[in-house]
């Protein structure tokens, strides 16, 4: 077997191990356009399902409840908007996240209505929140990016557009990525590393061939 081929078999017995395959932080950019609408739009992050009408296992959702862009979260235990500090439905106020802010088991959440008040003027926004992951049955957290417009009258923060997505599949809180560039998860870059090295170590143990010219 030639050291290409064991490089390949060594890199996808790597990526099986079970401490790479479980621990990943999933990105997901996206442009999903937020209706002007007391519907607005449902989102399913571990899916990647969306529905103007209605979602069930959604996760998050950004509508305009008639006073500008509002979220409101599932009524799941354990599930809801990062606030500014209230924890009281339709008061309580999304926070617009900084980078490097910890969407975790200390932050406040609302479950339910969230005001968006931070999200109505123009320019990008960080949204958190925690939801119940249905493939594994535990409390995830997350944040998406998204980018609205000033609006007018009762359409504050509209046009408004979802770019990215992103959560903690293990249940540990996540740290705001400083920029919205996916990132291969750990498996991943383990493959490409080792598949890397496997190449160019077959390369340095690759036989020299020699020439030599005979003249007549």
């Amino acid at each position: 077997m030639n050291m290409i081929a064991k490089g390949l078999l060594a890199a996808t017995a790597l990526v099986t191990l079970p401490s790479m395959a479980q621990a990943a932080v999933i990105v997901n950019n996206v442009n999903i356009s937020v209706p002007n609408s007391i519907d607005g739009i449902y989102v399913n992050v571990v899916t990647g399902a969306t529905s103007t009408s209605g979602l069930a296992g959604y996760d998050f959702n950004p509508y305009n409840n008639n006073a500008g862009l509002t979220f409101f979260s599932a009524a799941s235990a354990g599930t809801g908007i990062v606030t500014t500090g209230g924890t009281t439905s339709g008061t309580a106020i999304a926070r617009d996240l900084a980078t490097g802010f910890v969407v975790g088991s200390a932050a406040t959440y609302v479950n339910g209505q969230a005001v968006g008040t931070q999200f109505q003027t123009a320019g990008n926004h960080i949204l958190g929140f925690s939801f119940l992951n249905e493939a594994t049955g535990a409390i995830n957290y997350g944040y998406a990016r998204l980018t609205t417009s000033a609006g007018t009258g009762t359409s504050l923060g509209f046009p408004a557009t979802i770019t990215q997505y992103a959560y903690d599949n293990t249940g540990a809180a996540i740290t705001v990525a400083g920029n919205a560039t996916a990132v291969p998860e750990p498996a991943s870059w383990a493959l490409m590393i080792v598949g890397v090295g496997a190449i160019g170590f077959a390369a340095r143990r690759r036989p020299k061939v020699s020439t030599s010219v005979k003249f007549a």
